[in-house]
C-alpha cells in the first residue's frame, strides 16, 4: 500500500503520460490545472452526491437486516446467505447483471413498469434517475458486508442488559433505542467509514 501511494504522489508531480518519453518534474502544475478544470469540479460534485446518497442506506438497511436476523427469524442460514451472497460477486458480474435489469427495452424494471401501465425509464442515461440507479446497485452489492458487521456486534451485546430492561418493564422499542443502538455506536462508525472504502 505504501509504495503505490508514494509512486502515485511522485507521478502527480511529473508530466507522466502513456507516451514513451521520460517524465520530467513539473511540481504542482498538475494540481493547478486540475483546480481550474470545471469538469474536474463537476465530477467531484457527483462523487460527493453519490457518497451522501449511498452512505445512509448502507448503514440503515444493514442495521435493519441484522436486527431481523438477530431476532430469530426462521431459517436464519437462508437469510444470512441471501443478505451476504451479493457481496461475493465480482464487480464485472454485478455490473452486467444490473445493466440487464436497467435496460431500456427488455430490462426487468421497465417490464414491471409497463405491466402496471407506466412508461419506461432510461435508468442509466436520464440524468434525473441515473445516480439513483447506481446507488441502488451499490446498496444491493455491498450491504451484505455491513450486515455481517452489525450481526456480529449484536451478538456481542451482553444479555444481562436486556434482562435488566425487561425487569424494568422496557418494551422492544425502548430496548432498541436505550440499549441496542448505543451498544452499536462504535460499529456504526466503522460501517460508515467502510462504506466509503469499497472499490467502485
Amino acid at each position: 500500500m505504501v509504495w503505490p501511494l508514494v509512486q502515485g504522489l511522485w507521478m502527480s508531480l511529473t508530466d507522466t503520460s502513456l507516451s514513451a518519453h521520460t517524465p520530467s518534474f513539473v511540481g504542482l502544475d498538475n494540481f493547478s490545472e486540475a483546480l481550474r478544470d470545471a469538469e474536474m469540479w463537476r465530477a467531484l460534485g457527483h462523487t460527493v452526491w453519490f457518497t451522501v446518497l449511498s452512505t445512509v442506506p448502507l448503514v440503515v438497511v444493514a442495521l435493519g437486516m441484522a436486527l431481523l436476523v438477530h431476532t430469530g427469524l426462521p431459517g436464519q442460514w437462508v437469510w444470512r446467505l441471501a443478505f451476504f451472497a451479493p457481496y461475493l460477486l465480482p464487480v464485472g458480474v454485478v455490473s452486467l447483471l444490473w445493466v440487464w435489469l436497467f435496460q431500456g427495452d427488455l430490462g426487468l424494471y421497465n417490464q414491471l413498469l409497463n405491466a402496471v401501465g407506466l412508461d419506461s425509464v432510461a435508468w442509466l442515461s436520464d440524468k434525473s434517475v441515473a445516480m439513483w440507479a447506481i446507488v441502488l446497485t451499490t446498496l444491493w452489492w455491498t450491504v451484505g458486508f455491513n450486515f455481517l458487521l452489525y450481526l456480529a456486534a449484536l451478538q456481542s451485546v451482553p444479555d444481562h442488559l436486556y434482562e435488566a430492561a425487561a425487569i424494568d418493564g422496557a418494551g422492544a422499542w425502548r430496548r432498541l433505542f436505550s440499549i441496542t443502538l448505543p451498544q452499536l455506536s462504535r460499529i456504526t462508525v466503522v460501517v460508515t467509514v467502510c462504506c466509503r472504502s469499497w472499490p467502485r
